[in-house]
């Protein structure tokens, strides 16, 4: 777990530093921003809290992307952390 942890630190690293470099609409945005958003992902399943925070900032930030894959996956990730909440708190009727 721990390495796993770590792989999804530095690509989130990587990532972050390669997409100020870059514009919306380079070719390599969409894989960037899709790795960042699958390693944040990882990172608040194995319980970092503050990848969760930066994920669902990340996912806000690209549901009005030029790229619909991206629009897809940022709403499929709102989504699931909508969801997700709502059963930690056990509040089925709201879902």
């Amino acid at each position: 777990m721990e390495y796993m942890k770590q792989v999804a630190t530095a690509t989130v690293a990587a990532a972050d530093k390669a997409l100020v470099q870059i514009q919306p609409t380079d070719e390599a945005y969409e894989e960037l921003a899709t790795a960042k958003l699958e390693s944040l992902m990882m990172l608040s399943r194995l319980g970092d809290q503050a990848a969760g925070t930066v994920l669902n900032q990340f996912a806000t930030s690209l549901v009005n992307s030029n790229s619909p894959a991206l629009v897809m996956e940022a709403k499929r990730l709102l989504l699931v952390a909508e969801a997700q909440e709502l059963f930690a708190k056990r509040d089925i009727a709201a879902a």
